[in-house]
């Protein structure tokens, strides 16, 4: 609410239009109940999993992250919560327990964010497909016009 100085009635409005457009794309979200968390140790995580696991294991990672907090609102914060995510996305308990417990890949992370602030985007998600670019939830047409667009551009 103060970030995007918005009423509560406003806020509530915007995690049923979130919540109806997620259902409508065939997911499950429960957005009004997420904690209000920092996500530094999931992406830290993630960035891991990405530079040394294969990509089905670093997408379903993702996937659990994902459910863990969008559906499950589960703290992702945990250590304990993100290593248990990370074993049954078939990824090493032990390896994943150091990544957390250090300060690994929070370079990278940091790295990610100021690129995604030099260019001027200061939500998620982020969506950039060729000159298009959207923070927040874009429609479905949207980003059927953004695609189609770089299609045609490519194509000329």
């Amino acid at each position: 609410m103060k970030k995007d100085g918005l009423t509560q009635k406003q806020l509530h409005e915007r995690f049923k239009n979130i919540t109806e457009q997620a259902r409508d794309a065939g997911l499950t979200i429960n957005y009004a109940n997420t904690l209000p968390v920092n996500t530094m140790k999931a992406l830290r995580l993630t960035k891991w999993a990405n530079d040394t696991q294969s990509n089905q294991k670093t997408a379903k990672l993702i996937d659990a992250i994902f459910k863990a907090y969008f559906v499950e609102n589960q703290n992702i914060t945990d250590n304990d919560v993100l290593v248990k995510l990370a074993k049954d996305a078939g990824l090493d308990d032990s390896s994943a327990k150091k990544i957390l417990a250090s300060e690994e890949y929070k370079d990278v992370v940091i790295e990610d964010e100021n690129d995604l602030a030099n260019r001027n985007a200061d939500a998620v998600p982020y969506f950039e497909i060729g000159h298009y670019h959207d923070e927040g939830v874009p429609t479905k047409e949207a980003l059927i016009e953004a695609i189609n667009n770089l299609i045609y551009q490519k194509a000329n």
